[in-house]
């Protein structure tokens, strides 16, 4: 508990810390569908038209609203900082099962405490682990369901007797009802363990069945919770496999080269802890307990399958490496200890100074807008009426205001999905309609405006039923659309700095807000 408690405040810190975005999903995937389902507003995408999310993971947040609405203390500050809080509850059990699985397979209490130093200091932990993913989640459970794998696999406890399966089955069936991505992982991992019950065919049976019944059970029931809030059957672990592999339209997001994973995604976590993972894999595999670099290894490769790739996937995979990192930090500690502070200062020292950069400036005017929209009080009209012409989900949205305004962003649903999402989110469109001939177009609203930005503007405000109080874009766009802004008088109010370094060029690093006169 002592242990618990120590990283429970540390995260508590980092959480406190983070000012800055980083990927959409940690707003629009969780707490906003959780705040139209506790408080009747909120904006959901196209994801929950297809049928490819499970309501399981924005409930968590939905019953901490629902808590805080019955005692009165649904503030704006706790509704959009309270997710993160409730983060750092998860990300500190991470910690501990880090701690706890390199303890029972290493049996080396000073490795241990060196893993959870690193699992602490390193930074993308401290950036990622406290914010409302759905991945972040998905790594808490996986480190522990590891963590109970390794107990049952290196302790006198007898691998045959099914009852002590049950405890990492459950976890890695409840992994896999919120990252449906990590079912390939988690049914690798019960080959091996079932292999290793060679010769025992009627045990070997009962793990199987066991195995069957429980995550039928867990994902049957994560099926059921979303029949009560989609109102229809949807099995979401099979319409994201089926969407995101066999479909292979992931890459509407983006598509990435085959080896990012390996090349881009884990250097960038690890950083300068890489010399002493390299290390830390040499000597394990000369040792033959190479089983967490497997796994992890295993872990990337099944991420690597869709062509669409992110960073924040690999934090599962994340917790399996820290362990290596420490086997290498304690080799190369071994001795001359005293002349090797520097250089761990060093280490540590460039690991907090990029979650400083990262948790506090960079991608900073994308929360710092939504401060400013919720200060801003309309001479024009009763509340403030906000258009955005970022592209789609740059900002957060109602969970970060908790006021019912008038908002409104240019869509991205692919084409398939956009009628659903029209229908869904209806109430926010009719103030400030799009031109018709981009509907009819076969483009996004996103993809026509970028086609079109000055034309499509003048249609929207010329077609208004309220004009906007206050409309917020890149600098590279409001250099495109000024003078349509300032024929229908606005001004531009203020600039923000979206990262530490500014450059002429890049619109990302700059957010305009535009006032009406």
């Amino acid at each position: 508990m002592l242990i618990f408690g120590v990283c429970l405040v540390f995260r508590l810190c980092c959480a406190l810390c983070l000012s800055t975005a980083f990927a959409p999903d940690e707003f629009w995937q969780g707490p906003e569908v959780a705040h139209k389902l506790v408080f009747g507003y909120g904006h959901l995408t196209w994801e929950w038209g297809a049928g490819l999310r499970s309501y399981v993971h924005p409930l968590l947040y939905g019953a901490f609203y629902y808590f805080l609405r019955l005692l009165g203390l649904d503030t704006r500050y706790l509704i959009f900082k309270g997710p993160q809080l409730l983060h750092s509850v998860f990300a500190a059990w991470t910690d501990v099962s880090v701690y706890r699985l390199t303890l029972v397979y290493f049996r080396n209490e000073r490795l241990s405490r060196i893993a959870l130093m690193c699992q602490l200091l390193n930074w993308f932990n401290a950036y990622c682990l406290v914010r409302s993913y759905s991945s972040s989640v998905e790594a808490c459970l996986m480190a522990h369901a590891m963590y109970q794998v390794s107990a049952l696999l290196t302790s006198s406890r007898d691998i045959s007797d099914p009852l002590h399966h049950i405890k990492w089955i459950v976890f890695a069936a409840l992994s896999i009802v919120f990252r449906p991505a990590s079912a390939l992982f988690w049914a690798c991992v019960a080959l091996y363990i079932v292999s290793k019950l060679r010769g025992r065919s009627k045990e070997r049976i009962e793990v199987i069945v066991l195995g069957i019944v429980i995550g039928t059970l867990v994902i049957g029931l994560s099926c059921c919770v979303d029949r009560l809030f989609y109102g229809r059957w949807e099995f979401v672990p099979w319409n994201f496999f089926k969407f995101n592999l066999l479909e292979d339209k992931s890459n509407l997001y983006g598509k990435n080269t085959w080896h990012a994973n390996f090349t881009e995604h884990l250097p960038s976590m690890l950083l300068s802890f890489i010399p002493f993972f390299v290390i830390g894999c040499f000597r394990l595999l000369k040792a033959q307990k190479g089983h967490f670099i497997a796994a992890g290894t295993l872990y990337m490769v099944l991420y690597s399958l869709p062509a669409h790739k992110e960073i924040r996937f690999l934090i599962p995979a994340l917790q399996l490496f820290i362990p290596v990192c420490a086997a290498g930090l304690a080799s190369f500690l071994a001795s001359n200890y005293g002349r090797k502070i520097a250089v761990i200062a060093l280490v540590f020292g460039i690991q907090m100074m990029m979650f400083l950069y990262f948790g506090r400036y960079h991608q900073r005017a994308q929360i710092e807008v939504m401060d400013i929209i919720s200060d801003f009080r309309s001479t024009a009209h009763e509340d403030v009426k906000v258009l955005f012409l970022t592209p789609c989900h740059s900002t957060p949205y109602y969970s970060s205001l908790h006021r019912k305004i008038d908002m409104r962003f240019l869509d991205c649903s692919p084409t398939e999905f956009r009628s659903k999402v029209y229908e869904i989110n209806k109430q926010e469109r009719k103030w400030l309609p799009f031109p018709r001939e981009g509907t009819i177009s076969g483009l996004s609203e996103r993809e026509y405006f970028e086609k079109h930005p000055a034309g499509t503007l003048s249609s929207m405000l010329n077609s208004a039923v309220y004009l906007p109080d206050l409309i917020v874009s890149f600098s590279s766009t409001s250099r495109e659309i000024e003078p349509v802004l300032q024929k229908n008088s606005y001004t531009l109010q203020k600039k923000l700095s979206n990262c530490l370094l500014t450059f002429e060029d890049s619109s990302e690093c700059i957010i305009d807000i535009w006032v009406l006169r």
